[in-house]
Order: structure tokens, then sequence, then C-alpha cells
């Protein structure tokens, strides 16, 4: 009984790992990705800005595309607020650390005594793994009605 218990734990430590991982690749890249496009588009916007300055036939031109870029910035930035990517890969890697340490002690724990793991032991180790779910689905869950804006502090 108590083999298909640990089996059945560490697919699911597993499987969460996994899914974090793949959350956490998707936040970066969508931070990252937000951050270019804010960076080029405020140098575009100041550089249109700088040039039309100048007495030429297109420097009207230019100022509009420099308040064009300005409104895509302001959308931009709003979007990127609203989904908050940053705070998602932060709070996914600390999950991630925290399924990491549960599986190398439970991974240790194998190793060391040279016996099977006891129930009780599995059972401790599922119920810690629970708190980690539990507790990292409710940090999502408040992350997703602050960006609502239904909530929040």
């Amino acid at each position: 009984m108590s083999d298909g218990k640990l089996q059945d734990l560490e697919g699911r430590i597993s499987n969460r790992i996994s899914t974090v991982q793949s959350a956490m690749a998707k936040f970066r890249d969508l931070n990252r990705t937000l951050s270019v496009q804010l960076a080029c588009l405020g140098a575009a916007s100041t550089l249109f800005i700088a040039i039309s300055q100048y007495d030429f036939a297109a420097a009207r031109y230019l100022s509009i595309l420099a308040l064009i870029a300005s409104a895509i910035i302001t959308i931009v930035s709003a979007w990127e607020s609203a989904t908050k990517p940053r705070e998602k890969f932060i709070q996914n890697a600390d999950a991630l650390n925290e399924l990491f340490d549960v599986k190398a002690r439970l991974d240790w724990r194998k190793l060391k005594e040279g016996e099977p793991l006891k129930e009780a032991e599995i059972d401790a180790f599922f119920a810690e793994f629970r708190v980690l779910e539990k507790g990292f689905f409710g940090s999502i869950a408040r992350i997703h009605i602050e960006s609502d804006g239904a909530g929040g502090s």
C-alpha cells in the first residue's frame, strides 16, 4: 500500500514541478517581451520628438509618430500592470524552490534510512505537498483577483 502512495506522491510532485517550470518560462518570456517593447517604444518616441524639432517637411509626421508611440506605451504599460508577469514569475520561482525542497528531502529520506518509508512518513510528506499546493494556488487566485480590480491591498 505505501509503495503505491509513495509513487503517487512522487508523480504529483514531478507533475507540479513540470507545470510550475512551464508557467515560469511563460511569465519570464512575457516579462522580457513587454520590457523590450516598452524600452524600444520609449526610445523611438524620444528620438521622434528630438528629430521633429528640426525644421524639415516630415517633422510634423515625426511628432505624430511620437504621440502614437507614447499612446502604445501607455496601453502596454497598463496591460503589463494588469497581467503582472514579473510577480507571477517570482511566485512560481518560490513555489518551484519549495517543491524541489520537498522532493529533495523525500529522496534523501528514501536513501538515508535504508528501509522503506512508513505510511505515516509518506502521509506527512503528502500533507506538506498539499499545503504548498494550496498556498500556491491561493496566491495565484489573489494575484488574479487583484489584477481584475476586485480586491487587493
